[in-house]
């Protein structure tokens, strides 16, 4: 499904519920997909290096067609945590890009993480400044 738009406004008006249902649900279910991939990745349960290799383009290419629609639903919606896990995703895999012995660091903080109770709104160390 090929999705265009101006900007957010145009975004929400294009697609929602009850304009184009079908595409709101194709696209829910693609920005589920990396935020639960997201959530795996934090709670220690899905190796990063393995998303990495299997996963990096797909998710540099969504975080980049899709960040203006992400951060105009946290500003809509008021809540700049959403989607927080696919924005974190996003800053591993670039960080792998600009130093693969990173992956490794990852790792270990995950691993650690994994073994203490991680409130879902953790942002990690890969927030926006």
């Amino acid at each position: 499904m090929v999705f265009d738009w101006k900007d957010f406004d145009d975004w929400t008006e294009r697609y929602n519920e009850r304009t184009n249902p079908e595409a709101i649900a194709a696209f829910s279910s693609v920005i589920l997909f990396y935020g639960g991939i997201g959530v795996l990745v934090r709670r220690g349960l899905v190796d990063i290096g393995l998303v990495y290799e299997l996963m990096a383009t797909s998710i540099k290419g969504f975080w980049g067609r899709y960040e203006p629609i992400i951060k105009g639903d946290r500003e809509f919606f008021k809540n700049p945590q959403m989607w927080g896990d696919i924005e974190n995703l996003y800053k591993m895999i670039i960080k792998i890009d600009e130093n693969p012995e990173s992956i490794q660091i990852m790792r270990n903080y995950f691993q650690q993480l994994s073994q203490t109770v991680i409130p879902s709104s953790h942002t990690l160390f890969f927030t926006s400044t």
